[in-house]
């Protein structure tokens, strides 16, 4: 959450892509997609591979890339918001490097974002931002 972290966690994407160093090799692409359809997760594993492979640059994320890329994980990538999506006004490298991204989304957030960011903390942390 944009709101109560600031940042992406770098350390999170870090073990994930130590992971898939580890087990990624065992599986095709069409094998990765498929688990993917399954879970109904592919939008969000396509967004986490380019994250991963925007940190770290390795090359064998790339054709999972491509076999999971869809409108879905693209308008994902290029987006943020929880009531309305909202482009990106900053890249992917840059949103990996900002150490506060709050501050570059909260002039495009309405009265409405504003509450649903805080009644999810609140939901999910049981704290309050501040």
């Amino acid at each position: 959450m944009i709101y109560s972290r600031k940042r992406i966690n770098k350390c999170q994407l870090y073990e994930i892509y130590y992971f898939l160093q580890n087990h990624l090799i065992k599986l095709s692409e069409s094998e990765v997609t498929e688990l993917a359809c399954r879970y109904d997760i592919s939008p969000y594993l396509y967004v986490v591979f380019c994250y991963i492979y925007e940190l770290t640059g390795d090359s064998i994320l790339v054709p999972y890339m491509n076999a999971l890329k869809d409108e879905n994980g693209q308008r994902l990538l290029d987006t943020y918001g929880l009531s309305e999506h909202k482009r990106w006004k900053i890249s992917i490298s840059e949103r990996i490097t900002c150490d506060d991204l709050y501050a570059v989304i909260f002039p495009d957030l309405s009265d409405r974002d504003l509450i649903n960011m805080k009644n999810n903390v609140q939901a999910f942390t049981g704290g309050t931002h501040g």
